[in-house]
């Protein structure tokens, strides 16, 4: 999982402005890594108002501390859904660059690494439904199985919208698959000549047909 924010989270904040735009691209890549750890894995990650950063003095500490709290949550789901480790980002002192620095960097680090098991949850499930597909048995091309009701079969894609009715037909019949068959080319109508035999001498116009012909006049 490619996480294009995750970079973005490396570049410490200086000022007001710089923590709300990093406050806005930290909340939506923990909604994607949440969201995403979801899909994957049984387990409920919280979605919880960390945007944006309360920092001190403008907010009260008490606030702070909440938000810090809130923050250690998501990454705690997070690292026991996916199995991986976590950091303690439950301290920070904002009013120092240092300890605002090494804090950044290690949420960063663990943004990180929390995208990388997701894409290695993600590509084992790929390679996982590729196997499956792969195990189950392909029917042939051109080869389509009598329905369940077992009375009709569909000629293969191709033939001209004709269908095959089989008053008895047994399982596992198949449809010849198209081409298999010799067939003779058609010929236009005009061609056709009609098929002519000089009548018998002793066979005259309305002479009863002969005992055991099968009714064809």
């Amino acid at each position: 999982m490619a996480l294009g924010s995750t970079p973005f989270l490396y570049n410490p904040p200086n000022d007001e402005g710089t923590w709300l735009t990093w406050g806005a691209v930290h909340q939506s890549d923990h909604f994607s890594l949440a969201t995403a750890t979801t899909a994957l894995v049984n387990a409920v990650v919280p979605i919880l108002p960390i945007d944006p950063v309360l920092l001190p003095p403008r907010f009260p500490g008490s606030l702070t501390l909440g938000w810090l709290v809130n923050h250690q949550a998501i990454h705690d789901a997070l690292s026991a859904a996916l199995g991986i480790g976590n950091f303690d980002l439950s301290f920070v002192n904002f009013g120092d660059k240092e300890s605002v620095a090494v804090w950044i960097q290690y949420n960063a680090y663990i943004h990180q690494a929390t995208a990388a098991a997701i894409g290695q949850l993600q590509a084992a499930k790929v390679s996982q439904q590729t196997q499956q597909a792969l195990s189950q048995p392909v029917q042939p091309q051109g080869v389509n199985q009598i329905n369940p009701q077992g009375n009709r079969a569909i000629l293969p894609q191709g033939n001209p919208g004709i269908t095959t009715i089989l008053s008895q037909p047994r399982a596992g019949t198949q449809i010849a698959p198209q081409g298999s068959l010799p067939q003779a080319p058609l010929q236009p109508f005009a061609t056709l000549q009609p098929q002519t035999a000089p009548m018998p001498a002793n066979l005259q116009p309305g002479t009863p047909l002969l005992p055991g012909n099968p009714g064809v006049t």
